[in-house]
């Protein structure tokens, strides 16, 4: 059976071929590069919630070779940056869902992601307290 690597190799190779598609060539690339960075049992796991969940991640794609607003000439190569996971779309089921595209809660995704060596968005948790106190401010 063909390793992770291989797979990685010979999808990069092919990706070569490609001209034309030039952003989807590089987020692609950028996701083998992701899997690839992970140990065997982390992307094992990731791939395996991926397909049980049918859900699907979000990623900003930090892409150096780009003008940015945000200097990221420290990037040699596109970087994802894991932000959520989204449920997939079911007509009968989108109206008593939208409360939340995420489908696991942010903390709880963005550390699980985290633990398998994704990088992901940085956040803080804040408490209630915090929350009244800096809504006056827009009032």
């Amino acid at each position: 059976m063909a390793s992770l690597e291989d797979f990685g190799y010979f999808f990069k190779k092919s990706l070569e071929l490609y001209i034309l598609f030039q952003v989807a060539k590089s987020v692609a690339s950028a996701c083998v590069d992701l899997l690839s960075e992970m140990d065997s049992a982390s992307s094992s796991l990731l791939l395996s919630f991926l397909a049980h969940s049918r859900c699907t991640c979000v990623f900003e794609v930090l892409q150096p070779s780009y003008q940015h607003v945000v200097d990221l000439s420290h990037l040699s190569r596109p970087q994802l940056n894991f932000i959520c996971w989204t449920t997939p779309y079911e007509e009968e089921k989108s109206a008593k869902n939208s409360e939340s595209h995420c489908a696991v809660a942010p903390d709880a995704a963005l550390d699980f992601m985290a633990s398998l060596g994704a990088v992901s968005v940085p956040y803080e948790v804040y408490g209630i307290y915090h929350f009244f106190r800096s809504s006056r401010r827009f009032t």
